[in-house]
Parts: C-alpha cells; structure tokens; sequence
C-alpha cells in the first residue's frame, strides 16, 4: 500500500480502492456487455459502449436476484424466452470469447436444450445440454444441429439453482473449452473443430430460436462477448472481481 508523508511527517497508508468488477470487465474491451438488468421491454441494453443492444425474445421475469458483487438483478428466463444478437464474436471463423451468469432450473427442462450458439441460414454451432443424461457437448457440425459430432462430458458444473459464470473459448483454429466461474482448468474442451459459422443470422444465449420452446431455463446475468479467446488469467480476473 502506498504511503503518504504529508501528515506531520508520518507515513500514513492510503487507502488504494480495488478495482470494480465494470472497471476490469472494460479494461478487457468486451464486443458486447449485456447486465440483464432491464425492468421491462424486449431491448437487451449494451453495456459495454458500443450500442450493440440485443432482442428479448418472450417474456422473462425482469429484476430478478442478482449474482455480482455490483448487480442486484437477474433475468429469469424459460419457455421460448432467449437472447439474441445480430453479427459480432462468433459469426466469423475468427478467435472469440463468450460467458454469463447462469442458475439452472432443473424442474423447468426435458431434453436436449442449446445454451450458447450461432445460427442462420446455414451451418452454426452450439453448446448443447442433456438434461437427461447431465452431459454437455459443443456441437460444429456444419449444418446439422446434432450432437453426434459432440465432445461429451459428465457436466459437473450442471448444480441445479447455483448460480455460475459460464465461459465459452474458441481459438480460430479448431479449439473449444468451457470454464465455470475461475477455474483454470476446462470442463469440456474438444479441438479440431475448426468454427462453421452461419451464412446468416444470430448469435443466441437461452434457446436456438426466437420462438423455440425447452429452452434453458434458469437466471441469467452479465452476458459477455469479445472478439478473442480470453486467457485464463483475465477471465479469472472477470469474476473474481464480480464475487
């Protein structure tokens, strides 16, 4: 801690304040930032200063409890109710990253449900969850929305109404990993599966489609996007300064 000398002399400590968690997620130039902390309406605000606002699809529980250290707010999502965004990380063969808030509701799901995700008109990806079964697969099968071509894992990180941060990495080449909170270790990583993005159409959290029912249901918060694989080191520094 730095030392003032301007008290009579005496060395003083100064109170040095930590960092926010707004001021470190920031500092990390995020492509889109969305707090979830709308109170009604069907615009997902962009935090991030870049007014890439994203489309609430369905009705959520608005203002729901939050999950940082400086949110109070969560929304609640289920049914067909999802978040979609146009363009950005994820639509490209490039490098990106992307994480958020998330409490699963168990008793609200059946199936196989798709969390993260692209799709358009042609091909996509997507994190897929079998809620059945509690695996998790990364699905970049070109074109068709099955998890046959999926890395599976007993998904630990599954704990029904835990609210965790969850990261998806894909590094350009062929890489994907997810991390829960600031783990430095991935749950799930597969490579060798070079991105397939969508000829068209959306980057999506909660449900592949506007009007999809069985989408996942639980509390979402802090959706994050950046245009790079972030490193394990700043996402750690993410959500430790969230917690």
């Amino acid at each position: 801690m730095p030392l003032d000398s301007s008290l009579g002399g005496m060395n003083q400590p100064i109170a040095v304040p930590p960092s926010t968690f707004s001021s470190v997620v920031l500092a990390n130039s995020p492509y889109s930032w969305y707090r979830c902390n709308e109170t009604s309406g069907a615009v997902l605000v962009d935090s991030s200063g870049n007014s890439r606002n994203g489309t609430i699809y369905g009705t959520p529980s608005y203002q729901q409890p939050g999950f940082s250290i400086d949110g109070s707010h969560s929304l609640y999502s289920a049914g067909g109710v999802g978040f979609i965004t146009s363009g950005g990380p994820g639509m490209t063969t490039s490098a990106f990253t992307m994480g958020s808030w998330w409490s699963l509701i168990y008793g609200d799901l059946s199936g196989a449900l798709y969390f993260f995700g692209a799709r358009g008109s042609a091909y996509g990806w997507q994190i897929v969850i079998n809620v059945s079964t509690i695996t998790l697969g990364i699905s970049n099968s070109g074109g068709s929305f099955s998890t046959t071509a999926s890395t599976t894992t007993s998904a630990a990180g599954l704990a029904i109404g835990v609210a965790q941060y969850w990261w998806l990495t894909y590094d350009g080449i062929g890489t994907w990993n997810i991390y829960i909170n600031g783990a430095s270790t991935p749950i799930i990583s597969t490579t060798g599966q070079p991105i397939t993005p969508p000829t068209s159409g959306y980057l999506f959290v909660n449900g592949y489609s506007p009007t999809a029912a069985g989408a996942v249901a639980g509390y979402f918060q802090d959706i994050l996007t950046f245009g790079s694989a972030l490193s394990v080191p700043t996402m750690q520094a993410i959500y430790n300064a969230a917690i």
